[in-house]
């Protein structure tokens, strides 16, 4: 089946233009709305549950530790952007409509065994926009599952400074879609597949299955 917004991104890397970067940008502006919306769902749908958002995580995460940010203007992404942009502009749209997300937190102790061990959990996280998570020519989006649980672990996911419609994820120099195991190599379609999984990439549709049931209660298609 096709999707309109992968269709819309490629057209633009294709061949870009001003009027296609609005058209871009509005798409993807109606697609953040529908992500926060789930990410307000899923803050009250884990409280109802009794997990813990924000906690047992590491001091790395306490800059982005509220679960669902505050909108960023364009203004100010315009301003970071002369020195370490171009942005893709889904990301660009997430930060201006989301802002940030961070579920990292501690599951119900008395739901313990219905979920993955908490190395494994990899709750869904993107940062916000700030200098300070730029490494060289890489924007940080979010931690790898380890560094969420609070352990030592390997490097972030990140995203490269790019005029391009959606923002294509690396992990460890490698395109994230091309590791074992692998989730969908742009923003768009690893936001879609998290909200899929309940907010949370360790969760199995298969194995977790009545716990995604739950998590999902009330949210909308991405």
């Amino acid at each position: 089946m096709s999707d309109p917004w992968s269709e819309l991104a490629a057209r633009y890397d294709k061949s870009p233009s001003p009027a296609l970067e609005r058209e871009v940008l509005d798409a993807a502006r109606e697609i953040m709305k529908r992500v926060r919306k789930n990410a307000e769902i899923l803050v009250k749908n884990l409280e109802d549950m009794g997990y813990e958002i924000g906690g047992g995580t590491s001091e790395v995460d306490e800059r982005d530790d509220k679960p669902v940010g505050d909108p960023i203007s364009p203004e100010e992404i315009d301003s970071l952007a002369e020195n370490r942009g171009p942005f893709p502009l889904a990301l660009r749209a997430f930060w201006e409509v989301v802002g940030h997300l961070n579920f990292v937190g501690l599951p119900p102790v008395d739901m313990s065994n219905e979920w993955p061990e908490l190395e494994q959990l990899d709750a869904l996280q993107i940062y916000s926009l700030g200098d300070d998570l730029t490494m060289d020519e890489q924007i940080v989006v979010a931690l790898d599952p380890v560094l969420k649980a609070g352990y030592g672990g390997v490097g972030p996911i990140y995203t490269l400074p790019k005029d391009s419609a959606d923002a294509a994820l690396f992990f460890e120099d490698a395109a994230l879609d091309e590791l074992a195991g692998a989730f969908p190599g742009h923003l768009v379609g690893y936001l879609r597949e998290a909200f899929v999984r309940g907010g949370f990439y360790g969760l199995s549709p298969k194995t977790h299955r009545d716990l995604i049931a739950r998590l999902r209660k009330g949210m909308i298609d991405v």
